[in-house]
């Protein structure tokens, strides 16, 4: 830990504050991180939810009218088709209008269901359906910040006898499948009724018309695509389609536009990581350029330059593998008497070490066999990291830096972790909850204790905290 403040201290009287910019960085970028696979997990779920309760079929297709009974007995008849259902709508084709102003945000009217979608009047939470009366509707939230579509104002709607249609605004509700599009949920009687009044979808001066969306399901596994094929061959379904659509295309539509915002915060924590990796690179190139060894950086924190200027024995046992491996070896390239070793009735007995050769001095914590030396730690860090970062600088990390590296790598693999066992057990906290919980996992996992010693045995903690996590968090 005084290696670190000596760090902070040089920077700062140096009028380079790029440690306290990185550490600022770096929690900015994790809480994106967090808020980013957080809200892509939740997404998911609410799409899968919303497309359960309104049972979107694996296919969609929209008609003008209800099927013929000759493509119907054709999709009742087909083995791997497993059921299909008609679901009935409106299209709105001329403005409405709302707050005595016309609007087009409002495009389709359906029959009133009940949903568990329904916002209270907040629009902070959720209640329970209330059946719709005559005159009143319920309005997809996407318009509810829209000017003229607020709780309590009147729309009217305009067939062919003119704008003979006025209802009132009871609420939202949330319609994740048809997020983009400004939907009416109306009574029964006030659906059949503007029901009767539609124009025909070719009329040139239609206002209102009629649609219908059939759902298609197939058993699971099937091949869309070959099934298409052959029901091409069997009837005109898809031909007389206005639009056709799988249920995987439309999850991919609901997932993109839904996930914008996510998006953004995700483009966000990139740009971050980058700004982060150009401080640390400026931060310690200029250390390693000017030379604070008189700071202790380059010892406890900083790089050090290939090949090693002091003699291997000085440096951590993570260097000493680096640079075996460097030289083709997997045993340490550390001088020591091999024939005194070997006279030893027990190498790794203490005592015995103490008593004929004086004690191990820099060769403690290794691993002797057959005549030579061994790190006996995994090699992961000097895989991932020290062969990196020298490959692409010239430089070598030493323990602080991997330490540093492998600890913010671990609070990412921890937020991973966290937050794939919440949708493993399918507990869905508010965002507060997650927060705190996701700071107490960090700081409970001890990882920056971890760093108050930077060596060989906390990095290979640090690692093994990492691997952990990733496994539990992509598993």
């Amino acid at each position: 830990m005084r290696s670190i403040f000596k760090l902070l201290f040089a920077n700062l009287r140096h009028k380079k504050g790029a440690f306290t910019g990185i550490v600022i960085l770096m929690t900015i970028v994790t809480l994106s991180y967090t808020v980013t696979l957080s809200n892509n997990r939740n997404l998911a779920q609410t799409v899968d939810e919303s497309f359960a309760e309104q049972q979107i079929g694996d296919w969609v297709f929209q008609l003008e009218a209800s099927p013929s009974q000759e493509i119907t007995d054709v999709l009742q008849s087909h083995p791997e088709i497993t059921g299909m259902h008609e679901e009935h709508f409106i299209r709105i084709d001329a403005p409405v209008l709302a707050g005595g102003k016309e609007s087009l945000d409002l495009t389709v009217l359906r029959c009133g269901q009940n949903t568990d979608r329904l916002f209270n009047e907040r629009l902070n939470g959720l209640t329970d359906f209330q059946p719709l009366k005559e005159g009143e509707t319920y309005l997809s939230y996407k318009l509810a910040k829209l000017k003229g579509f607020e709780i309590g104002d009147e729309i009217q709607i305009k067939t062919h006898n003119g704008y003979d249609e006025t209802f009132t605004v009871r609420g939202y509700y949330q319609d994740v499948v048809d997020s983009t599009v400004g939907t009416a949920l109306v009574c029964q009687a006030d659906y059949d009724r503007i029901l009767a009044k539609c124009d025909g979808i070719y009329d040139l001066n239609r206002t209102v018309f009629s649609g219908i969306n059939l759902h298609v399901n197939v058993k699971e596994g099937t091949d869309l695509r070959a099934l298409e094929k052959t029901l091409k061959k069997e009837c005109d379904l898809f031909q007389n389609a206005l639009a056709v659509n799988s249920k995987e295309e439309l999850r991919y539509i609901c997932m993109i536009i839904a996930s914008t915002g996510t998006r953004l915060v995700a483009v966000f924590t990139v740009l971050l990581v980058i700004i982060v990796m150009i401080v640390i690179g400026s931060s310690i190139g200029t250390a390693v350029e000017t030379e604070y060894v008189n700071l202790g950086v380059l010892k406890a924190v900083g790089f050090d330059k290939y090949p090693f200027t002091k003699p291997m024995a000085e440096y951590d046992e993570y260097s000493q593998l680096f640079d075996a491996f460097i030289k083709g070896q997997t045993n340490l390239d550390i001088p020591f008497d091999p024939s005194a070793f070997a006279a030893l009735d027990n190498p790794y007995d203490y005592y015995e070490r103490r008593e004929k050769l004086g004690g191990t001095g820099d060769l403690w914590d290794r691993a002797y066999h057959n005549g030579k030396l061994y790190c006996y730690f995994g090699a992961a860090p000097v895989l991932l990291i020290y062969m990196p970062i020298y490959l692409v600088s010239g430089y070598v990390p030493m323990a602080g830096t991997a330490s540093f590296i492998l600890t913010v790598a671990a609070i990412f693999a921890l937020t991973a972790a966290f937050l794939a066992a919440l949708q493993h057990y399918g507990i869905k906290p508010p965002a507060l909850l997650v927060t705190s919980g996701l700071a107490a996992l960090i700081c409970g996992s001890l990882i920056f204790f971890l760093n108050a010693h930077p060596s060989m045995y906390y990095n290979a903690v640090l690692s093994g905290i990492l691997f952990l996590s990733l496994t539990v968090g992509f598993s």
